[in-house]
């Protein structure tokens, strides 16, 4: 098996270039690798700091949907106020949900509702970053860029670039939802396709494991290479980053963790065939499988009457797939599958 990356190859700043074998594919028999992918993450990352092993999944609806059609129905609220859709009892008394959510109603005792935040900034852009990295912006929409890191970049930093031979920051789909900011490129998310496929990145079954290994030791019998100073410091970080990407490259956890094959079939009809469905499936396979934080990014909820329809139809057409993809996803977690 090979991931292979497609990219530019980079050497490092100060002109030190490793030769072919440092890369996975040239160890498998290809050529551009999974090592390259993960130089610049490796080069700057803290190895020194390392947090407990727990894990979070963060799902976001980009645009901002409407709390009547959704948690906050405001069942009291006069009906020219509340909007078309009925609120419903959940499982736990005295709460009430939208009827576009009947499955997370009956999942209410298993999260927690916050009904309380809220920020100032009209636009999408800002409000999505200040959502995802807690500071203000200065720009309503995207005219600045992301200036602060996003939580799943901060994550990565603490805790380390690799996780149990996954990427720690993960991101399903890829989206323009910020990332490492002034941390480094090293802190990225490791961008995934709701296939399971890595962005960028292509799994082939070209080489059995046991020659791959006996390649890697055979380049260390060659590489003589003498280290000193900031010579050593560079090749070291380079070893580093070789040893991640052999770690990814070999650890069945890891490679099986982006199958979605490996789901028995009621499973993943639980979850359903939608993007929805297939990403929080799959993020839940990452954060068994290692990863620190998988963010999910569900549905496009900007309905105000204009290009991406009203609040009514926005919501007959996102919510269902959140409905279904969430509530499994609650309940797989709760019951510890």
């Amino acid at each position: 098996m090979q991931w292979t990356i497609f990219g530019k190859q980079e050497s490092t700043c100060d002109g030190i270039v490793r030769r072919n074998f440092l890369k996975v594919g040239a160890l498998a028999g290809a050529g551009l690798t999974l090592a390259d992918w993960l130089r610049p993450r490796i080069a700057s990352a803290d190895s020194s700091v390392r947090s407990k092993p727990r894990s979070a999944i963060l799902v976001f609806l980009a645009g901002g949907p409407s709390h009547f059609e959704t948690f906050d129905p405001k069942p009291n609220a006069p009906l020219d106020f509340r909007g078309p859709f009925a609120p419903i009892g959940t499982n736990v008394p005295s709460i009430a949900i939208s009827e576009t959510l009947p499955l997370l109603a009956k999942a209410a005792d298993r999260y927690s509702l916050i009904r309380s935040c809220c920020h100032e900034n009209p636009g999408h852009g800002g409000g999505q970053r200040q959502v995802q990295t807690g500071y203000r912006s200065a720009s309503l929409e995207f005219e600045l860029p992301h200036d602060y890191p996003v939580v799943g970049s901060v994550v990565a930093r603490v805790r380390g670039t690799m996780s149990g031979g996954l990427p720690t920051f993960i991101r399903c789909p890829d989206s323009n939802d910020g990332g490492a900011a002034f941390l480094g490129n090293a802190y990225n998310p490791f961008p995934v396709y709701s296939t399971g496929k890595p962005v960028g990145l292509e799994v082939n079954s070209s080489i059995p494991l046991t020659r791959l290994s006996d390649r890697r030791a055979l380049r260390a019998q060659f590489d003589t290479l003498a280290r000193r100073g900031d010579e050593k410091r560079v090749m070291d970080a380079m070893d580093e980053l070789e040893q991640g990407a052999f770690q990814m490259l070999t650890s069945t956890a890891a490679h099986e963790a982006f199958d979605l094959g490996k789901e028995p079939q009621p499973t993943r009809d639980r979850y359903g065939s939608h993007d929805a469905g297939k990403c929080l499936l799959l993020a839940r396979r990452f954060i068994e499988a290692g990863a620190g934080l998988v963010s999910v990014r569900i549905g496009s909820w900007d309905h105000h009457g204009n290009a991406g329809g009203t609040v009514t139809s926005g919501a007959k057409d996102n919510c269902p797939p959140l409905d279904q993809a969430l509530s499994a996803l609650i309940t797989d977690l709760a019951s510890g599958e």
